[in-house]
């Protein structure tokens, strides 16, 4: 593909380099499925289950949009969820290996410890 006046792009095809940026393929570390599909499905599980909740508990928005996770500094993590006269939050930490849940009052709930996460849709409006 010919580059145009004013393009940063060079030729090639399939190969396209913006100026500053590495296409190279080594950037990204291999990352073999049967290494690490057991995590990956159990993701995908506990991804469900969280959007499941956010479906339930937030209000409908047009394409969906109240249920996305959201991209953060430590893995993926929802907006606040209304709960009642409260909301709460759910993070997947991916550096701790926990799922966090964040209340507005305060309070937090992580796997892994002795503090149960609260069933938070049981008041939930469902419909």
């Amino acid at each position: 593909m010919p580059a145009t006046p004013g393009s940063d792009r060079q030729g090639g095809q399939g190969g396209e380099r913006v100026a500053g940026v590495s296409s190279a393929p080594e950037i990204w570390p291999p990352l073999p499925l049967e290494q690490w599909e057991e995590t990956c499905n159990t993701l995908q599980l506990w991804t469900q289950i969280v959007g499941k909740t956010r479906l339930v508990c937030a209000p409908m928005q047009n394409h969906w949009w109240q249920v996305p996770l959201y991209v953060t500094t430590r893995g993926l993590g929802t907006s606040p969820i209304p709960h009642g006269e409260r909301t709460f939050e759910v993070d997947f930490d991916f550096v701790d290996h926990r799922l966090v849940v964040r209340t507005s009052a305060g309070l937090a709930a992580r796997d892994g410890r002795r503090r149960r996460i609260p069933e938070v849709c049981r008041t939930c409006p469902t419909g």
